[in-house]
């Protein structure tokens, strides 16, 4: 078990690349850490990190190390951990930490019956992709919902949500627009009435970025308002223009009542991902959170 211990500490060393938060994480001091990389560098005979100034740089020994045992180690953590009488309850919390409000609407609804069971969910909103994947592989939250897909090899992705996003307005809004050349119509994009389904302004962030390759920052949304009936119900109006996605959108193209304005050569989608570590199912609570989350994707035509 010594040995299983070295190398543990190892692992959060290098993957957190601090000797203070792998102490942290494993509840031990900072000088137990040492003792533990230090016993494992005697073991292999090579050594493991390098101090500079406060960073702790891995030597090309730690790196094949890692590559080698990451992954099979993950595994072996999570039964140690599956078998602990607490971890391995249907009773406890499931940390969640969301992109934004959309994301969490399409969870929502499907993860109540946890409840049920014993499970209490805690749910925290963070605004970038990158802070999410950071707490999920610093073993901070349990799952994560993200807009972008991380290529860590550590981290699993259920896709719940993948939609062509579409450009909106009433055709009073048609002739705020320069088609004269490309730089004349995204100019004109600043004098249009914005409206946003979240305050982060995900959909319009990913439209103007994919579809225009320019920043989005010049837009101030006049409404923001996190329901699709009623956005659409004020695009209808003819009281601004909003990026949503197509298929809150299609009866509205199809009878005329809204305009697309812009038909890009490749359409902006946007996506929605349960991400969480590869190793984090092996206790009940997880795996029934994500069993749920399985027969909703399994009903969906997401890849």
């Amino acid at each position: 078990m010594k040995f299983y211990h070295h190398v543990d500490a190892f692992l959060f060393v290098y993957e957190l690349g601090s000797f203070t938060k792998a102490a942290e994480k494993l509840n031990i001091s900072q000088a137990a850490v040492s003792v533990q990389i230090k016993n494992l560098e005697s073991y292999i005979g090579k050594k493991l990190f390098e101090r500079k100034g406060k960073s702790v740089l891995a030597t090309y020994t730690a790196k094949n190390l890692a590559n080698l045992i990451s992954e099979p180690f993950s595994e072996i953590r999570g039964i140690i951990d599956s078998f602990s009488k607490y971890t391995n309850s249907m009773h406890g919390e499931i940390e969640i930490e969301y992109i934004n409000e959309f994301a969490l609407s399409l969870l929502i609804p499907k993860i109540f019956v946890c409840l049920e069971h014993g499970i209490k969910l805690r749910m925290n909103s963070s605004n970038k992709d990158i802070t999410i994947i950071k707490a999920l592989l610093e073993n901070e939250i349990n799952f994560g919902l993200t807009s972008i897909k991380n290529e860590n090899p550590n981290l699993k992705y259920l896709k719940l949500f993948d939609e062509e996003l579409i450009f909106v307005g009433s055709k009073r809004w048609v002739s705020y627009l320069d088609p004269t050349n490309t730089i004349t119509f995204k100019e004109s994009l600043k004098s249009l009435r914005w409206f946003a389904y979240d305050k982060e302004l995900p959909f319009i962030r990913r439209y103007i970025e994919f579809a225009f390759d320019m920043n989005s920052n010049f837009i101030q949304p006049a409404l923001v308002l996190a329901d699709f009936n009623g956005l659409i119900h004020s695009i209808k109006g003819g009281h601004g223009v909003a990026c949503l996605p197509r298929s809150y959108l299609l009866p509205y193209l199809e009878n005329q009542s809204i305009s697309q304005l812009y038909f890009p050569q490749i359409p902006p989608r946007y996506n929605v991902y349960l991400a969480y570590r590869a190793s984090c199912l092996l206790n009940k609570r997880m795996k029934f959170f994500k069993e749920i989350i399985d027969t909703f994707v399994a009903s969906t035509s997401y890849d």
